[in-house]
């Protein structure tokens, strides 16, 4: 995260609104909303890169599966195994 970005963001909302939303506006009601501010960007981020994480355990599954034309492609070569086989005997 980054804390400047995140600082310069938090003073702007706070000039524009966010001092109207609190008791008083003064500095500890700032330093209050401040906490909230960086807690909530910081949840954020967590969830973001859990479900990142995830998306790429999701993605290696799928890399990982058969799909249904390989599979058909299995069985294929599977029965004209069988029947070469069978004619052999």
């Amino acid at each position: 995260m980054d804390l400047q970005k995140e600082s310069d963001l938090f003073e702007q909302w706070w000039d524009d609104e966010g001092q109207y939303h609190r008791a008083g506006g003064d500095d500890y009601c700032k330093t209050f909303a401040w906490e909230a501010w960086i807690f909530s960007k910081a949840q954020s981020e967590k969830a973001l890169l859990e479900q990142f994480e995830i998306n790429n355990k999701l993605v290696e599954q799928m890399e990982n599966m058969v799909t249904y034309e390989r599979l058909q492609e299995l069985i294929a070569i599977g029965v004209k195994a069988a029947l070469d086989e069978r004619e052999k005997e």
